[in-house]
Protein backbone atom coordinates (compact mmCIF):
# COMPACT_ATOMS: atom_id res chain seq x y z
CA UNK A 1 0.00 0.00 0.00
CA UNK A 2 2.88 2.21 0.70
CA UNK A 3 4.26 1.48 -2.74
CA UNK A 4 0.91 1.79 -4.23
CA UNK A 5 0.76 5.40 -2.92
CA UNK A 6 4.21 6.38 -3.94
CA UNK A 7 3.63 5.44 -6.94
CA UNK A 8 0.15 7.37 -7.42
CA UNK A 9 2.31 10.60 -5.70
CA UNK A 10 4.44 10.74 -8.64
CA UNK A 11 1.58 10.71 -11.29
CA UNK A 12 0.14 14.18 -9.74
CA UNK A 13 -0.56 17.41 -11.06
CA UNK A 14 0.38 20.14 -8.43
CA UNK A 15 -3.40 20.87 -7.23
CA UNK A 16 -2.87 23.13 -4.18
CA UNK A 17 -6.55 24.00 -4.06
CA UNK A 18 -8.04 20.65 -4.45
CA UNK A 19 -5.64 19.76 -1.52
CA UNK A 20 -6.90 22.71 0.69
CA UNK A 21 -9.96 21.95 -0.07
CA UNK A 22 -10.06 18.23 1.18
CA UNK A 23 -8.84 19.83 4.55
CA UNK A 24 -11.04 22.04 4.79
CA UNK A 25 -13.50 19.49 4.31
CA UNK A 26 -12.03 17.81 7.28
CA UNK A 27 -11.87 20.47 9.52
CA UNK A 28 -15.64 21.10 9.32
CA UNK A 29 -16.47 17.39 9.67
CA UNK A 30 -14.11 14.20 10.07
CA UNK A 31 -15.95 12.53 7.51
CA UNK A 32 -15.07 13.05 3.98
CA UNK A 33 -15.72 10.85 0.80
CA UNK A 34 -14.17 12.15 -2.58
CA UNK A 35 -16.69 11.08 -5.61
CA UNK A 36 -15.29 10.62 -9.33
CA UNK A 37 -15.21 8.17 -12.07
CA UNK A 38 -12.28 5.92 -13.18
CA UNK A 39 -9.56 7.14 -14.05
CA UNK A 40 -10.42 10.41 -12.56
CA UNK A 41 -7.05 11.23 -9.54
CA UNK A 42 -8.65 9.95 -7.00
CA UNK A 43 -5.95 7.41 -5.41
CA UNK A 44 -3.51 10.17 -6.42
CA UNK A 45 -5.17 13.19 -4.88
CA UNK A 46 -5.65 10.72 -1.48
CA UNK A 47 -1.78 9.88 -1.84
CA UNK A 48 -0.71 13.01 -1.94
CA UNK A 49 -3.44 14.48 0.37
CA UNK A 50 -1.97 11.66 2.80
CA UNK A 51 2.05 12.16 2.52
CA UNK A 52 1.31 16.25 2.97
CA UNK A 53 -0.71 14.79 6.21
CA UNK A 54 1.60 12.63 7.30
CA UNK A 55 4.33 15.62 7.34
CA UNK A 56 2.29 18.11 9.11
CA UNK A 57 1.22 15.94 11.68
CA UNK A 58 3.99 13.48 13.04
CA UNK A 59 1.70 13.03 16.37
CA UNK A 60 -0.96 11.02 14.43
CA UNK A 61 -1.33 7.43 13.59
CA UNK A 62 -1.99 7.44 9.77
CA UNK A 63 -3.65 4.37 8.09
CA UNK A 64 -3.74 3.91 4.39
CA UNK A 65 -5.73 0.96 2.19
CA UNK A 66 -5.90 1.19 -1.59
CA UNK A 67 -8.69 -1.26 -2.67
CA UNK A 68 -7.13 -3.36 -6.13
CA UNK A 69 -3.16 -2.70 -5.09
CA UNK A 70 -3.02 -6.64 -3.81
CA UNK A 71 -5.14 -9.56 -4.20
CA UNK A 72 -6.49 -9.50 -1.20
CA UNK A 73 -7.20 -5.84 -0.77
CA UNK A 74 -10.49 -5.74 -1.69
CA UNK A 75 -11.70 -8.12 0.80
CA UNK A 76 -13.33 -5.79 3.81
CA UNK A 77 -12.35 -8.13 6.41
CA UNK A 78 -8.83 -7.80 4.78
CA UNK A 79 -9.26 -3.88 5.76
CA UNK A 80 -10.61 -4.60 9.08
CA UNK A 81 -7.99 -6.84 10.09
CA UNK A 82 -5.27 -5.17 8.24
CA UNK A 83 -6.35 -1.50 10.39
CA UNK A 84 -6.37 -3.39 13.81
CA UNK A 85 -3.15 -5.27 13.55
CA UNK A 86 -1.05 -1.63 12.55
CA UNK A 87 -3.23 -0.44 15.66
CA UNK A 88 -1.95 -3.29 17.78
CA UNK A 89 1.42 -2.64 16.95
CA UNK A 90 1.17 1.16 17.50
CA UNK A 91 -0.60 1.31 20.24
CA UNK A 92 -0.51 -2.67 22.07
CA UNK A 93 -3.68 -2.99 22.49
CA UNK A 94 -3.82 -6.76 22.69
CA UNK A 95 -6.83 -7.59 20.57
CA UNK A 96 -5.46 -10.94 19.24
CA UNK A 97 -6.20 -12.39 15.66
CA UNK A 98 -9.60 -11.31 14.75
CA UNK A 99 -11.75 -15.03 14.24
CA UNK A 100 -13.47 -15.53 11.10
CA UNK A 101 -17.38 -14.57 11.24
CA UNK A 102 -16.41 -11.40 13.84
CA UNK A 103 -18.96 -8.49 13.63
CA UNK A 104 -16.35 -6.40 11.80
CA UNK A 105 -17.87 -3.12 12.69
CA UNK A 106 -17.94 -3.71 16.31
CA UNK A 107 -14.15 -5.11 16.34
CA UNK A 108 -13.02 -2.43 14.51
CA UNK A 109 -14.92 -0.15 16.95
CA UNK A 110 -13.03 -1.59 19.57
CA UNK A 111 -9.76 -1.03 18.10
CA UNK A 112 -10.51 2.48 17.32
CA UNK A 113 -11.87 3.56 20.79
CA UNK A 114 -8.80 2.46 22.41
CA UNK A 115 -6.05 3.80 19.96
CA UNK A 116 -8.18 6.98 20.19
CA UNK A 117 -7.80 7.19 23.44
CA UNK A 118 -4.19 7.51 23.08
CA UNK A 119 -3.63 9.17 19.72
CA UNK A 120 -5.59 11.29 17.01
CA UNK A 121 -6.36 7.97 13.60
CA UNK A 122 -6.90 9.03 10.16
CA UNK A 123 -8.37 6.68 7.87
CA UNK A 124 -7.57 6.93 4.25
CA UNK A 125 -9.23 3.96 2.26
CA UNK A 126 -9.12 4.27 -1.39
CA UNK A 127 -11.67 2.85 -4.27
CA UNK A 128 -14.38 1.68 -1.97
CA UNK A 129 -16.51 0.86 -5.32
CA UNK A 130 -14.56 -1.80 -6.12
CA UNK A 131 -14.81 -4.11 -2.22
CA UNK A 132 -16.11 -7.27 -2.73
CA UNK A 133 -19.90 -7.10 -1.45
CA UNK A 134 -19.81 -9.21 1.39
CA UNK A 135 -21.82 -8.29 4.60
CA UNK A 136 -22.54 -5.05 2.67
CA UNK A 137 -19.41 -3.50 2.29
CA UNK A 138 -20.60 -1.84 -0.35
CA UNK A 139 -22.40 0.09 2.21
CA UNK A 140 -19.88 0.59 4.45
CA UNK A 141 -21.21 -1.85 6.77
CA UNK A 142 -17.82 -2.97 7.58
CA UNK A 143 -16.71 0.31 8.83
CA UNK A 144 -18.26 2.01 12.63
CA UNK A 145 -21.17 4.23 12.55
CA UNK A 146 -20.10 6.58 15.17
CA UNK A 147 -16.36 6.35 15.26
CA UNK A 148 -14.78 8.04 18.16
CA UNK A 149 -14.63 11.55 17.76
CA UNK A 150 -10.81 11.61 17.20
CA UNK A 151 -10.89 9.32 14.23
CA UNK A 152 -10.81 10.96 10.97
CA UNK A 153 -12.36 9.13 7.89
CA UNK A 154 -11.09 10.14 4.27
CA UNK A 155 -12.38 7.84 1.58
CA UNK A 156 -12.96 7.46 -2.15
CA UNK A 157 -15.51 5.65 -4.60
CA UNK A 158 -16.96 5.89 -7.84
CA UNK A 159 -20.59 7.16 -8.12
CA UNK A 160 -22.84 4.35 -6.16
CA UNK A 161 -23.90 3.18 -3.23
CA UNK A 162 -20.23 3.53 -0.88
CA UNK A 163 -20.91 7.34 -1.87
CA UNK A 164 -24.57 7.16 -1.08
CA UNK A 165 -23.70 5.02 2.18
CA UNK A 166 -21.40 8.29 3.16
CA UNK A 167 -24.37 10.61 2.64
CA UNK A 168 -26.97 8.33 4.52
CA UNK A 169 -24.00 9.01 7.14
CA UNK A 170 -23.98 12.60 6.97
CA UNK A 171 -20.54 12.78 5.63
CA UNK A 172 -19.66 15.35 3.94
CA UNK A 173 -19.00 14.06 0.05
CA UNK A 174 -17.42 15.45 -2.52
CA UNK A 175 -17.36 15.90 -6.03
CA UNK A 176 -14.17 16.03 -8.50
CA UNK A 177 -14.24 17.99 -10.44
CA UNK A 178 -12.75 17.04 -14.64
CA UNK A 179 -9.78 18.30 -15.18
CA UNK A 180 -9.72 22.32 -16.48
CA UNK A 181 -8.34 22.98 -20.06
CA UNK A 182 -5.78 24.95 -18.42
CA UNK A 183 -4.90 21.89 -15.79
CA UNK A 184 -4.78 19.69 -19.05
CA UNK A 185 -2.26 22.03 -20.28
CA UNK A 186 -0.05 22.38 -17.41
CA UNK A 187 0.01 18.53 -16.71
CA UNK A 188 0.92 17.99 -20.30
CA UNK A 189 3.97 20.35 -20.17
CA UNK A 190 4.96 19.12 -16.45
CA UNK A 191 4.26 15.17 -16.85
CA UNK A 192 6.33 15.04 -20.09
CA UNK A 193 9.31 17.24 -18.56
CA UNK A 194 9.45 16.31 -15.17
CA UNK A 195 9.60 12.47 -16.52
CA UNK A 196 11.08 12.69 -19.86
CA UNK A 197 12.68 15.70 -20.50
CA UNK A 198 10.67 16.28 -23.49
CA UNK A 199 7.99 18.39 -24.72
CA UNK A 200 5.50 18.84 -27.34
CA UNK A 201 4.72 21.81 -29.45
CA UNK A 202 2.21 24.75 -28.25
CA UNK A 203 -0.23 23.55 -31.35
CA UNK A 204 -0.13 19.42 -30.30
CA UNK A 205 -0.58 21.48 -26.29
CA UNK A 206 -3.30 23.16 -26.85
CA UNK A 207 -5.06 20.50 -29.72
CA UNK A 208 -4.65 17.72 -26.38
CA UNK A 209 -6.19 20.39 -24.14
CA UNK A 210 -9.03 21.16 -26.15
CA UNK A 211 -10.21 17.27 -26.04
CA UNK A 212 -12.58 16.52 -24.17
CA UNK A 213 -11.25 13.52 -22.86
CA UNK A 214 -8.71 14.92 -21.57
CA UNK A 215 -10.40 15.94 -18.65
CA UNK A 216 -9.52 12.60 -17.61
CA UNK A 217 -6.24 12.64 -15.38
CA UNK A 218 -5.71 9.20 -16.70
CA UNK A 219 -6.70 9.10 -20.22
CA UNK A 220 -4.15 11.69 -20.82
CA UNK A 221 -1.86 10.62 -19.20
CA UNK A 222 -2.03 7.00 -21.50
CA UNK A 223 -2.32 9.60 -24.28
CA UNK A 224 1.20 10.90 -23.20
CA UNK A 225 2.86 7.88 -22.41
CA UNK A 226 1.41 6.78 -25.91
CA UNK A 227 2.83 9.69 -27.41
CA UNK A 228 6.24 9.48 -25.67
CA UNK A 229 6.82 5.75 -27.04
CA UNK A 230 5.55 6.62 -30.65
CA UNK A 231 8.20 9.40 -30.83
CA UNK A 232 7.36 11.60 -34.12
CA UNK A 233 5.36 14.29 -33.57
CA UNK A 234 6.16 16.93 -36.51
CA UNK A 235 3.33 18.47 -38.36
Amino acid sequence: HEAFAATHQEQFVDASDELAAIDAHVDRNRRVCLVGPAGSGKSALLANWTARLRMRTADSFVFEHYVGCTARSADPAEIASRLVRALDRRFSLRLGEMASGVDLSGHLSTALRKAAAQSPVVLVLDGLDRLIDRGNALDLMFLPVEPPSNVTIVVSSGPGRPADAARRRGWTVVELRPFSREARRQFVVSYLHERYRKSLSPLFIRQIAAAEQASNPLHLRLLLEELRLFGAHEL
